[in-house]
């Protein structure tokens, strides 16, 4: 008898981030469409459990208009 066991990656690991916290400041006169900071983050999970996406939530504190 043979018997075949396949073992599949669960979504037990956390995204780590290059920098904790990332702080960026944005001067008024700043032309529309630059680039203000890069958020990079890695997760050892494999398949759509490593993929990482990002968003901001205006209800933050530090997001100011």
């Amino acid at each position: 008898v043979s018997v075949n066991i396949q073992v599949q990656d669960v979504n037990d690991n956390r995204p780590v981030f290059e920098a904790d916290p990332y702080r960026a400041f944005v001067m008024e006169n700043m032309p529309s469409g630059t680039t203000v900071i890069q958020v990079t983050a890695n997760d050892q999970d494999m398949g759509s459990d490593g993929q990482v996406t990002y968003s901001l939530e205006a209800e933050s504190g530090n997001l100011r208009g």
